[in-house]
């Protein structure tokens, strides 16, 4: 499958009364999707799509509407043919900002399940939606919301759908790819799914941390990786093996950072 690719260019530097503008505009389009979802999609799934795939599907719509409102950012996915239909994966990515869930949900074309940290639970609309979609929800406190998390994730393989960690664990400072968590190799193990190595890049620099500024113009690389199965894995290499994808993984990014937009 061909790289997809939106074309327009990241517009210049934009006043602080634009990033107000595209902040309501991102608070508009969440409350009204996340206000059909709950009220009509999750109902309708009860019944017929009880692996919330229509949930997911809203959710994505979320992702694209907000990156088209904003002017200053672009996106491109290559990588794609690693993909092979009706397989699901443990999709892990490297972790920069917030707007990298944005990105996937927008661009990424599998159905999947996220981890994310409990509090963004409760945000109203986009919590709520969260929550009636299955995606995980992390309490970092407790080591059995980590256990809780893998049996879920396992579940979710087990129905069809691909879960994502970010098994840093927390966003990168500098934009580096930092040691992994074992949790999604342990799901991959347990569960038999290869771990799909999916590489995001430019996403640091769009939503600075602390910052409510958003239209520093940004392209965000997106880069799906082959994927590894752990099929002759023994439990104690789990620990290499992840070490052995993070190094592929920040080798790809060296080389999405070395060409050309």
């Amino acid at each position: 499958m061909p790289p997809t690719k939106r074309q327009r260019e990241p517009a210049g530097p934009r006043g602080d009364w634009q990033s107000v503008v595209i902040w309501i505009l991102t608070v508009l389009i969440t409350v009204l999707i996340s206000t059909f979802g709950v009220c009509i999609l999750w109902p309708v799934s009860q019944i017929f799509d009880r692996r919330l795939f229509m949930m997911h599907n809203a959710a994505r719509l979320w992702g694209r509407l907000i990156l088209q409102i904003n002017p200053a950012w672009r996106e491109r996915i290559t990588g794609l043919e690693n993909l092979s239909p009706g397989e699901n994966y443990v999709i892990i990515a490297n972790h920069q900002s917030i707007a990298d869930i944005l990105v996937l949900l927008s661009i990424f074309p599998q159905q999947f399940k996220f981890v994310a940290k409990r509090e963004l639970y409760k945000v109203p609309f986009l919590g709520w939606h969260m929550a009636a979609s299955g995606y995980m929800a992390l309490d970092r406190a407790s080591p059995e919301s980590g256990k809780a998390i893998m049996l879920k994730a396992i579940n979710w393989l087990k129905r069809g759908a691909s879960v994502l960690f970010f098994p840093e664990g927390t966003r990168s400072r500098d934009g580096r790819i930092y040691p992994f968590k074992l949790g999604a190799f342990k799901v991959a193990f347990e569960s038999g799914c290869k771990i799909l190595p999916i590489v995001i890049d430019g996403t640091g620099s769009a939503v600075p941390k602390h910052s409510w500024k958003l239209t520093t113009p940004s392209f965000f690389k997106v880069a799906v990786g082959a994927p590894v199965s752990l099929e002759h894995v023994k439990p104690e290499e789990l620990a290499r093996a992840a070490e052995s994808v993070r190094q592929e993984m920040t080798a790809r990014l060296a080389a999405l950072r070395a060409k050309t937009a």
